[in-house]
């Protein structure tokens, strides 16, 4: 009876502790990991491994103080003057697995511009984009510490662009059709090349150079987008048991939802604190900063940006 009871309890602990193993190695690759190293979400640009997860983002920011020409609206004039802009983000991401090595994931966000105050919305007006896209991601290359990913992607944007001044002139000048919203639809097409390098199990580095073609918001025109970037992160809960993960990023983008215009180009420095104790989930907040060129207010801006950020992985 006893030697039953031995052997029934060998075989219990036996198949716990294999059942153990099999769910320590699903939890220990839900979140990517080369080389023992833990990679964070990087900042303003793709991560290259193939994941279940659900992504979400909600940022808000502020410009410098920007100076106001005058300007005039009919037959009056309006002095010049000072203020600010605000900006805002909502992101939301969903990636689902199909296997180790395809994915298909598919986004929705909305960007806005607007000034803190009735001048200032005067001035530049209300400036929104919204919409969303959606991919497939291949990872071709895996080894010991390099991740290497392809994505083919459709992106379908609408511009809503709100301009008091510009509506005012338009009934001053018996303009047969004056609006005071325009929306305009923009499609895009494109693909990245996405990586990740793993230096040792306390830092890690991921790139991205994401290339687009398609409609911009002038209408019957079409343009190509580049958006290009690094993020160096460091997790340091290897080294020194602490689960907190820092980054740094730098993006170069002429995507139209950044630059909220035509033309132009935008050089982001990115900053990230995150939670790195978890094997389902990352939370952190991310400081960004950049200069955008207005041309309501006829000068560049500095933006400071933060944004909340929660990923879930499944």
């Amino acid at each position: 009876m006893k030697i039953k009871f031995i052997l029934f309890t060998f075989v219990l602990c036996l198949s716990m502790g294999l059942f153990a193993q099999d769910a320590e190695k699903i939890i220990r690759v839900r979140k990517p990991n080369l080389n023992g190293h833990a990679f964070q979400t990087p900042t303003n640009i793709s991560s290259s491994f193939v994941r279940t997860g659900l992504t979400t983002q909600l940022g808000f920011g502020f410009s410098s103080t920007v100076d106001v020409p005058a300007f005039t609206i009919g037959d009056k004039t309006i002095q010049g003057f000072s203020g600010e802009l605000m900006f805002m983000n909502i992101f939301l991401n969903y990636e689902q697995r199909f296997t180790d090595w395809l994915s298909l994931y598919a986004g929705f966000h909305i960007t806005g511009r607007l000034g803190s105050d009735i001048a200032t919305i005067l001035a530049d007006g209300v400036n929104t984009i919204n919409g969303g896209n959606v991919g497939w991601k291949v990872r071709f290359l895996e080894t010991k510490c390099l991740n290497l990913s392809g994505a083919a992607y459709v992106k379908n944007l609408s511009g809503s662009f709100i301009n008091l001044k510009e509506y005012i002139d338009e009934l001053l000048n018996n303009d047969p059709y004056p609006a005071l919203s325009k929306s305009v639809p923009a499609m895009q097409a494109g693909v990245k090349l996405l990586g990740a390098y793993a230096i040792s199990p306390t830092f890690g580095a991921q790139f991205n150079a994401d290339i687009a073609y398609g409609e911009s918001f002038a209408r019957t025109k079409t343009t190509t987008y580049f958006t290009g970037g690094i993020n160096i992160d460091a997790d340091l809960k290897p080294s020194v048991n602490v689960p907190v993960g820092v980054s740094a990023a730098y993006t170069h983008t002429t995507a139209p939802e950044v630059v909220m215009s035509n033309e132009g180009s935008v050089d982001i420095l990115g900053f990230k604190l995150a939670y790195t104790g978890s094997n389902d989930y990352e939370i952190g907040a991310v400081y960004s900063s950049y200069s955008l060129k207005i041309n309501s207010v006829k000068q560049d801006s500095d933006i400071s940006r933060i944004q909340l950020f929660l990923k879930f992985f499944f």
